[in-house]
């Protein structure tokens, strides 16, 4: 299978992939470190950890993803529009998951993952971080 993806397109799959997971975890830190640390509440401590991750993938996907030597506002906008757009499809795939397919909502939750990840990287390779922007 990975034999038809271009080598050039699978090692950005891979870095954007190895973006996500740092991410994760990173994310995942931040949001404890905030909550039993600092004490703050799960929706002020979720969006702190989520908002700074999302600037380090941003910068991350930028420049060792993509090879973008300068990010620019442009960049930055078109990311998180690119963001935005790929949880949206995410979300509709979860909840047409749960309301028409009857999937249970922790699975459904995993089959948002993919859809999430692969626009998300679709989006920003084709629309965000081109080679003319």
């Amino acid at each position: 299978m990975f034999a038809l993806v271009p080598k050039a397109l699978l090692a950005q799959l891979i870095k954007f992939g190895l973006v996500g997971l740092l991410n994760t975890a990173l994310g995942l830190a931040l949001i404890y470190a905030f909550k039993w640390g600092l004490g703050w509440g799960d929706a002020t401590a979720n969006l702190a950890g989520y908002g700074l991750c999302i600037g380090l993938g941003f910068v991350l996907n930028g420049r060792w993803t993509f090879g973008q030597s300068a990010l620019g506002l442009r960049h930055g906008l078109g990311y998180l529009g690119a963001v935005a757009l790929a949880y949206l499809l995410n979300l509709t795939t979860v909840l047409l998951s749960i309301q028409l397919l009857a999937v249970p909502g922790d699975y459904a939750q995993l089959l948002g993952v993919p859809v999430f990840t692969l626009s998300s990287f679709v989006l920003n390779r084709r629309f965000v971080f081109t080679k003319s922007a």
